[in-house]
C-alpha cells in the first residue's frame, strides 16, 4: 500500500519557533511538499505519477529483492525530487534489483546494493530510463557491494552515466569481479559536453579480470567518441586494491579533469588512453610496493600533468610516467601521437621502473599500425625524482624542454643537460608518510614560477620562487592529503564529528589516527613517524637482516622465535574507542612439519601488550628477578633455557593458531594473567613462546583455519573498550587470505571484563607493543621434517611481513539531536537547531537523517528524537 503524508516546512518551523522564542525560516519555504513512503518499485512509479518538485519518496527499511526501479520525473534546481532510504544504508537492494534515473533534478540518497547480481542484467544503476537521459541528477551516499552475476563472464556495468550535468558522490563501489566497467560515462549527447562530476567516492577491492580488457574502475567515453569535449571532473576519490586491468581509469574523451584523487595498492595506471586536453593534477599515486602497480600512462595531445606525487610503484607501464609511442593516421582505437605535454612540479620517489619512459610500445604493431611516432614538444619543469633504478628510458622526440628539474639516486639513462640537476634533493619522511624536501634541500625555492599552478599537492599556495616537486614548503593549512576509506564513501558507513578540530596534516578524519603505517621499504628500523622498528625477543636469527629493505623477514627456523616492536602508547579512554592492528604476511613453500610432536609445535601467535606494568593488581612485584622494568627499545633475550622473568607482567592479548595446517586447526584468543601471582610466575619468563600463564578466553573451535604454503594473508587484532555498564573489552583476532574481505575470513571475538584483581581480568586499556611468535617447524624448513631450516638466508624459512598498520579510532562523542551539547536532547536544543537550519550550517548532531547536510529534511527525524526523550 502506498502511503504518503503532507508536510508544510514553514508550519513545522513555526511550531518550533513558538517554542524557541520566535526564530523563523525564510518565506521562500512556504511551498507545500509531500513525503511518500514506498515499499516497492511499483509504489515508486505510482508516487512519481503525482510527485512535484521538492517531494520526497522514502523507501522503507528492509530487503528489496528483485526490484526494477524506474525513478523518472522532473524537479527543479531549487527543489529536486528525492528518493531516499528511510534509514541510510538500511534499504538493501539485492537479487536482480536495478535502478534507472531519468528526467531532471532527481536525487537518489542512502541506498545499499549488496550481494545481488544476475546473468540477465545489462546495468545496475543507469542515468537513463523511461523519460530518456538524466540531466542535473545525483546519486549520493550509496553503496554497491559484491553485486556480481553468478556467471563471472557476464558483462554489465555497475553505474552508467548518460545525459549532462549529473553527479555521483560519497558512494562506495566494492568487490566487483565480473566482466564490465564499474562506472562508465556514456557520451551520447550529440557531441555536447557531459560536464558530470564524480567525487568523494571509494572504489575498492577489484580482483584481476579474466582477460586483459574491460575491467576498469572508471571509463570516461569510448574510442569512437574520443574527440568529444566531455569536461567531466573526477576529484577527491579513493582507488584502493583495484587490480582489474592495466587501466584503473580509462580516459577516452577530451578535456576531462582528474584531480586530488588517491590511488593505493592498485595493479594498474591512470591511463589517458584516447582524447586530448586532460588535466591530471594533485593526485597521490601510492603503489605501496605492490606487484604490477603503476603511475600515469599518456596517449594523445595537449595534456597537463602537474603536482602529482608518485611513490613505491612497480613498473606496470615501465615507468611512473609513460609517454606512449603513437601511430600516424591510426584508427580511433589505436594510439594517437603524443604531443604538447606539460609535466610540471611532480614528485616521483622509489619506483620499480623508470621515472619517465619516452617511447612506451615503440615498434609495436597495433590495429594494423606501427607505433613509431615519438612523443614531441614535452615540457619538463620543476619535477623532483629520487629513485634507485635508471631514471629515464627510451628515445626522446623533438621539442623537449627541460627547466629546473632534480633527478637523483641512479643513472639518468639520458645525457646530462641544462635544466636537469643530479643533486640529492634531501627528502625527509613526514608524519603522514610522504617524502618532503627537508630544510636546506636544493628543491626549496629552486624552481621556476608557473602562473597556472597556484597551489601544491597539499592545497597550499605557491608563492615567490617555486619549490621543485609537488610539495611547496609552507606553514599554510593543509587542505589536501592522501585519502583513506574514512575520508570518502557513504556518510552512513562511519559517521564522524566534523565539528571537532582536526590536524590538517593528518590524513585521517577526526576520531581516527594512524599510529603506524610501515611497509618496511627502508628496512626494519624505526626511522620516523608511522614506522615501527622490530627487535628480537629470542634468538638473534629471528630477524633476517640480509635485506636492507622490506619485507620484514621473520625467520622461525627449527626453534621457536619471537620478535617485538614498540609503538607510541595508545590508551582506550572512552567507551567505544578501539585500537586495530593489521599485518600482511606471506607463507613459505613449506609449512607445519609434523615431527611427531604436533601438540607442542606448529603454532603461530601474535599479540598486543602493555609494557608499563611491572606490578600485579594486588601490588606484588611480578618481576621476581629484579623487580624493575625492562627496556624494550632493543633486543630482549629470552628462551626456554634462559627465561627473563621481567616479561611476566606484560598485560595484553594474543591470537593463536594451533597446528597451522592440521585438520583441527583453530583460531583462539588468550589473555595474560597479570592479576594472578601464581599464573604469572609459572610463565617462566618465556613471553609468547609458552601459553603458560595465558588464560584461554576463546578456543576458536567454531572457526577452523588452516594456512597454506606460498599464500598472502592479512592478520588483524582489534581491541575495543566496549561496554560502560559491564566494563568490558571486546577483542577480535582474524586471519584472511589477502584476496578475501574479512567478513569472509576467519575471525574470533570475545568480551572480557576488565576487573582489577580477577584471574581473567586484563587490567589494561593501554597498548604499546606488538609481538609475533612462531614455534619450531611452523614456517619453512629444508633440513627435513624433524628440524626445519636454521638459516636466515633461506627463503623457505619463516614468513615475510610486508606491511604493518596500527590505527586508533576514537568513540563518537556526540549525541544525535543534542545541538547545544549539554548531554541531553531537550527544548533547549530548539533554538540552536533552527539556527543551523536557517544558516545552512553543517553540524553532525543536527544531521538527523545522515545525508551530510542540515536542511528541512532533518526536521521530522529531529522532532521524533526530541519527543522520544
Amino acid at each position: 500500500m502506498l502511503r504518503h503524508s503532507r508536510r508544510l516546512c514553514l508550519g513545522l518551523c513555526l511550531t518550533l519557533s513558538a517554542l524557541a522564542a520566535g526564530f523563523l525560516l525564510p518565506t521562500a519555504s512556504t511551498a507545500w511538499a509531500t513525503d511518500f513512503t514506498v515499499s516497492s518499485a511499483s509504489e515508486i512509479s505510482n508516487a512519481m505519477n503525482s510527485a512535484q518538485p521538492g517531494d520526497v519518496l522514502i523507501m522503507s527499511d528492509g530487503v528489496w529483492n528483485n526490484q526494477d526501479i524506474d525513478f523518472a520525473g522532473d524537479g527543479n534546481a531549487s527543489n529536486p525530487i528525492t528518493l531516499r532510504a528511510q534509514t541510510p544504508g538500511e534499504v538493501q537492494l539485492t537479487g536482480d534489483s536495478q535502478l534507472s534515473i531519468s528526467g531532471s533534478y532527481l536525487v537518489v540518497d542512502g541506498l545499499n546494493f549488496e550481494g545481488g547480481g544476475s546473468n540477465s542484467m545489462s546495468y545496475l544503476i543507469q542515468f537513463r530510463g523511461s523519460q530518456g537521459d538524466a540531466d542535473h541528477c545525483r546519486l549520493t551516499n550509496t553503496q554497491i557491494l559484491n553485486y556480481n552475476a553468478p556467471d563471472r563472464s557476464h558483462q554489465y556495468h555497475w553505474v552508467e552515466i548518460f545525459g549532462q550535468d549529473n553527479r555521483v558522490d560519497h558512494c562506495r563501489f566494492e568487490g566487483q569481479d565480473h566482466e564490465g566497467v564499474t562506472l562508465v560515462v556514456r557520451l551520447d549527447n550529440n557531441g555536447q559536453a557531459a560536464r558530470h562530476q564524480i567525487d568523494n567516492c571509494a572504489f575498492l577491492n577489484r580482483p584481476v579480470g579474466r582477460d586483459s580488457n574491460g575491467h576498469e574502475m572508471m571509463r570516461i567515453g569510448t574510442s569512437a567518441r574520443n574527440t568529444i569535449s566531455a569536461q567531466v571532473v573526477v576529484e577527491n576519490n579513493l582507488f584502493q586494491n583495484c587490480d582489474g586491468e592495466i587501466e584503473i581509469i580509462s580516459n577516452k574523451s577530451s578535456d576531462n579533469i582528474y584531480r586530488y584523487n588517491t590511488f593505493r595498492n592498485c595493479a594498474g595506471t591512470l591511463t589517458l588512453r584516447h582524447g586530448s586536453g586532460a588535466t591530471v593534477d594533485g593526485n597521490f599515486i601510492l603503489g605501496e610496493g605492490k606487484n604490477r602497480s603503476g603511475g600515469i600512462r599518456v596517449v594523445d595531445a595537449d595534456h597537463v600533468i602537474v603536482n602529482n606525487y608518485i611513490a613505491n610503484i612497480d613498473d606496470r607501464a615501465d615507468a611512473a610516467i609513460s609517454l606512449v609511442a603513437g601511430i600516424d593516421g591510426g584508427p580511433a582505437n589505436g594510439y594517437q601521437p603524443v604531443a604538447n605535454i606539460d609535466i610540471h612540479n611532480n614528485t616521483i620517489v622509489d619506483v620499480g621502473g623508470g621515472a619517465v619512459i619516452f617511447d612506451w610500445g615503440f615498434g609495436d604493431t597495433d590495429n594494423g599500425g606501427v607505433q613509431d611516432q615519438l612523443p614531441r614538444n614535452v615540457s619538463f619543469i620543476n619535477n623532483l625524482i629520487r629513485s634507485s633504478r635508471t631514471l629515464f628510458e627510451g628515445q626522446e622526440g623533438s621539442g623537449y624542454v627541460w627547466t629546473d628539474n632534480i633527478a637523483f639516486g641512479a643513472s639518468l639513462g639520458i645525457s646530462s643537460r641544462s635544466g636537469l640537476q643530479t643533486v640529492d634533493p634531501q627528502l625527509a619522511l613526514a608524519s603522514n608518510g610522504l617524502w618532503r624536501p627537508a630544510s636546506g634541500s636544493p628543491a626549496i625555492n629552486g624552481g621556476t614560477t608557473i602562473n597556472s599552478i597556484s597551489i601544491d599537492i597539499d592545497g597550499q599556495a605557491r608563492a615567490g620562487a617555486y619549490d621543485i616537486g609537488a610539495d611547496e614548503a609552507s606553514t599554510d593549512t593543509i587542505t589536501l592529503f592522501p585519502l583513506t576509506t574514512d575520508d570518502v564513501g557513504p556518510i552512513w558507513e562511519e559517521p564522524t564529528d566534523p565539528t571537532d578540530p582536526a590536524d590538517p596534516s593528518d590524513p585521517n578524519p577526526p576520531g581516527t589516527t594512524t599510529i603506524v603505517d610501515d611497509n618496511f621499504s627502508d628496512g626494519i628500523t624505526n626511522n620516523g613517524a608511522q614506522q615501527i622498528g622490530f627487535n628480537v625477543t629470542s634468538s638473534d636469527s629471528a630477524l633476517d637482516l640480509s635485506q636492507p629493505s622490506g619485507p620484514l623477514d621473520f625467520a622461525s627456523g627449527n626453534s621457536g622465535r619471537t620478535i617485538h616492536g614498540l609503538f607510541p602508547a595508545q590508551t582506550l579512554t572512552n567507551f567505544g574507542d578501539s585500537l586495530t592492528v593489521t599485518f600482511d604476511f606471506t607463507t613459505p613453500t613449506t609449512i607445519a612439519y609434523d615431527d611427531g610432536t604436533v601438540s607442542t609445535k606448529e603454532d603461530f601467535k601474535f599479540g598486543l601488550f602493555d609494557t608499563s606494568q611491572t606490578t600485579l593488581a594486588n601490588g606484588n612485584v611480578a618481576d621476581v628477578n629484579t623487580g624493575g622494568q625492562i627496556d624494550f627499545t632493543g633486543p630482549v633475550k629470552t628462551s626456554t633455557g634462559t627465561p627473563n622473568q621481567a616479561l611476566n607482567p606484560l598485560a595484553g592479548f594474543m591470537g593463536e593458531i594451533d597446528n597451522i595446517n592440521a585438520p583441527g586447526t583453530d583460531l583462539g584468543i588468550r589473555t595474560n594473567n597479570v592479576n594472578n601471582d601464581a599464573a604469572a610466575g609459572s610463565q617462566n619468563g618465556q613471553f609468547l613462546q609458552s601459553t603458560t600463564g595465558f588464560y584461554s578466553v576463546s578456543d576458536g573451535a567454531d572457526d577452523v583455519v588452516a594456512l597454506a604454503p606460498n599464500t598472502d594473508y592479512i592478520g588483524t587484532i582489534n581491541v575495543k573498550f566496549a561496554d560502560a555498564a559491564l566494563n568490558t573489552l571486546d577483542i577480535t583476532v582474524g586471519i584472511a587470505a589477502a584476496d578475501n574481505a574479512f567478513n569472509a575470513s576467519h575471525t574470533d571475538t570475545v568480551s572480557i571484563a576488565d576487573t582489577p584483581g580477577s584471574v581473567v581480568g586484563v587490567n589494561t586499556t593501554t597498548f604499546n607493543l606488538l609481538a609475533f611468535h612462531s614455534t619450531s617447524g611452523a614456517f619453512g624448513g629444508t633440513d627435513g621434517p624433524a628440524s626445519g631450516s636454521s638459516s636466515t638466508g633461506d627463503a623457505n624459512n619463516g614468513i615475510d611481513i610486508s606491511n604493518v598498520t596500527i590505527t586508533l579510532e576514537g568513540a563518537l562523542d556526540y549525541l544525535l539531536g543534542d545541538i547545544n551539547r549539554d548531554g541531553f536532547v531537550s527544548f533547549l536544543d530548539i533554538s540552536p537547531f533552527i539556527g543551523l537550519l536557517t544558516a545552512g550550517t553543517f553540524q553532525v548532531e543536527a544531521d538527523c537523517n545522515f545525508d551530510g547536510v542540515v536542511d528541512f529534511l532533518d526536521i521530522a527525524p529531529w522532532i521524533e528524537i526530541l519527543t522520544a526523550q
